[in-house]
């Protein structure tokens, strides 16, 4: 697991990303970390399904693998509760550039 990317919202609400695996395995991972209310404030951990970026690179032998596409994964609070994140396309087989954008829903 590697570039892990945190960011607060409200008092008690952390969401994390990180990505996992390398090339066809390579998977973008998402969390949401809040503490309970009350005198017993032990952290929970909703983790939403692994998913990929349309992101590739061209190795030395023209083989195409998936890339993180400049590393961190970007995530925001949205107002109805959701989290999102924005991912580069780079695709050049495809001829498919751009960005994505994916809304998680979070957990009640």
């Amino acid at each position: 697991m590697y570039f892990p990317y945190l960011a607060a919202d409200r008092e008690g609400e952390l969401a994390a990303t990180w990505f996992s695996g390398r090339d066809a395995d390579l998977s973008a991972n998402m969390a949401l970390i809040t503490l309970s209310d009350g005198a017993d404030s032990t952290p929970h951990m909703t983790r939403a399904e692994p998913f990929q970026f349309d992101s590739f690179w061209r190795d030395e032998n023209g083989q195409q693998n998936r890339s993180t596409a400049g590393e961190y994964i970007p995530v925001i609070f949205l107002r109805d509760g959701r989290l999102a994140t924005v991912s580069t396309v780079q695709n050049p087989e495809k001829d498919e550039w751009g960005f994505t954008w994916r809304p998680i829903l979070r957990s009640p």
